[in-house]
C-alpha cells in the first residue's frame, strides 16, 4: 500500500472510532459522577470507597464497550480483506452475533487487568480525597458537620475533573483496542490468506516507535515489533502501556497474492 492509501484508510477509520469514543466518554463520565454522589452519600460509612467502583459494574460497561464498538468493526475488517478479492459470501446477522461474543470474552479475559486498574484507581481517588480534606478539616478545627460538608464539596469540584480525564483516557484506549481486535476477528472470520499492515497517522504526534512501524505488512499470525514489544496489534492488551495508552494506530488487511506481485 502506498503511503497515501495507508493514510486514507486511517482517516476512515479514526473517524468511526471518535464516534466510539464520544459514545464511551460520556457514558463512563456518567459512571464517575454517579460513584461520586454514592461517596457523598455514605461518608458516615467507615470505608465508604467500598461502595463504589464495584467490579461487576465496571465489567458490565467494558463488556459492552467492546462488543459494540468490536463487532462494528469486525464487520468493517470483514468487507475490508474481501473488496479487493471481490470474495464470495454474505454477512449475516449470526456473523454479527458471534464476533458480538468473541469481544465480549476478549474484554473479560484480555482486559482483566484493566477492569481491575478501573476499579482500583477509582477507589484510590475517593480515598485520596477524603484523607486530604479530612486533614484540611482537622488542620482548620472544623466541627464534625462541617468537616462532612467540606468533603462534599471536595467530592463535587474535584470528582468532576478527574471523572473526565478518566472517563475520556478510558475511552479512548479501550475503543481504540477493541476497534482493533474486532477488525481482526472480521477479516479472520472470511477465511481468506490475508496479511496484515500497521496505519499510523503522520501527523508529528505519533510515536517514534509507531512510526517505525507504520506500513509493515507482515502474517496475520506474526507480531509487529514495536519498540522492544511483540504486538499482534496496536492497542493489544498484553502490550506495555507506553506503547498503547492514547495509541491512535489501526490495521489494514491485504491479500497474499498483492505481495507476492510487488515483494
Amino acid at each position: 500500500m502506498t503511503v497515501a492509501e495507508t493514510q486514507a484508510l486511517w482517516r476512515v477509520q479514526n473517524m468511526r472510532q471518535r464516534f466510539f469514543f464520544n459514545k464511551y466518554a460520556r457514558i463512563w463520565f456518567d459512571y464517575y459522577q454517579k460513584q461520586g454522589r454514592i461517596l457523598a452519600d455514605n461518608l458516615n460509612e467507615s470505608n465508604p470507597s467500598l461502595l463504589i467502583f464495584l467490579k461487576e459494574d465496571v465489567e458490565e460497561i467494558f463488556a459492552k464497550m467492546y462488543a459494540d464498538t468490536g463487532g462494528y468493526f469486525a464487520k468493517f475488517g470483514y468487507n475490508m480483506a474481501k473488496k479487493p478479492l471481490k470474495a464470495e459470501g454474505e454477512l449475516t446477522a449470526a456473523n454479527m452475533l458471534t464476533w458480538e461474543q468473541i469481544m465480549t470474552q476478549y474484554a473479560m479475559t484480555q482486559g482483566a487487568q484493566s477492569i481491575v486498574s478501573i476499579t482500583e484507581t477509582g477507589k484510590a481517588l475517593a480515598q485520596k480525597i477524603i484523607q486530604l480534606t479530612t486533614a484540611e478539616a482537622l488542620e482548620q478545627g472544623l466541627s464534625i458537620n462541617d468537616t462532612e460538608r467540606l468533603i462534599e464539596r471536595a467530592i463535587k469540584n474535584e470528582w468532576k475533573i478527574a471523572g473526565k480525564f478518566n472517563a475520556e483516557r478510558i475511552a479512548r484506549t479501550e475503543v481504540l483496542s477493541a476497534a482493533n481486535e474486532g477488525s481482526f476477528q472480521g477479516a479472520l472470520s472470511t477465511g481468506l490468506d490475508l496479511q496484515k499492515t500497521w496505519l499510523t497517522v503522520m501527523d508529528g504526534r505519533e510515536r517514534a516507535s509507531h512510526a517505525e512501524v507504520n506500513n509493515t505488512t507482515i502474517d496475520m499470525d506474526k507480531p509487529f515489533q514495536v519498540g522492544g514489544s511483540s504486538l499482534m496489534k496496536p492497542g493489544a492488551k498484553n502490550a506495555p502501556p507506553e506503547e498503547t495508552i492514547n495509541c491512535r494506530c489501526g490495521l489494514a488487511y491485504v491479500p497474499q497474492f498483492n505481495q507476492s506481485k510487488t515483494n
